[in-house]
């Protein structure tokens, strides 16, 4: 059984392995105690309906479909919700461009470029004091450049 706390992240991947390593740069980049992770598209959804999760990382391991469709469903009834694609190629990071994702890195990405990347994205929520302490987030840098595609950089 899948446990969900009350947390800033949700990753989304079928790779336990990969999962694992995200959800531990992701909570030491957010200086977080937990970060959600579920391998399932139903699981994802109830996760985000549960809790608001302001950043989801989406591992394209899933099928085409169902990463192409759970991005949509997330932009269309969460909009406000930043979502990084990590893409095994640029066709897949095109596509991702295409159905709604804020921000794409192509896997070999630079640790850098991924800490770089999760920065600018918070930096686009609206992740108030009340929440960051909710959460227990304790330190957010806005603004920074980065090698990945993202909507609000131009690039």
């Amino acid at each position: 059984m899948m446990r969900s706390e009350n947390s800033p992240a949700l990753i989304v991947t079928h790779s336990h392995w990969f999962g694992d390593a995200l959800q531990a740069v992701v909570r030491a980049a957010l200086q977080v105690e937990h970060v959600n992770k579920t391998s399932d598209v139903s699981s994802a959804l109830k996760i985000i309906t549960e809790h608001h999760p302001v950043l989801v990382l989406l591992d394209v391991d899933l099928s085409d479909d169902e990463s192409w469709s759970v991005l949509q469903q997330i932009k269309a009834q969460w909009p406000q919700t930043q979502c990084l694609v990590l893409a095994n190629n640029e066709q897949q990071g095109q596509t991702a461009d295409q159905a709604g994702a804020d921000a794409v890195l192509v896997k070999g990405f630079a640790m850098d470029t991924f800490l770089k990347t999760l920065q600018q994205l918070l930096a686009q929520t609206d992740l108030v004091p009340e929440r960051q302490r909710a959460w227990g987030i304790r330190y957010t840098q806005k603004g920074s450049n980065h090698n990945g595609h993202h909507k609000n950089s131009g690039s």
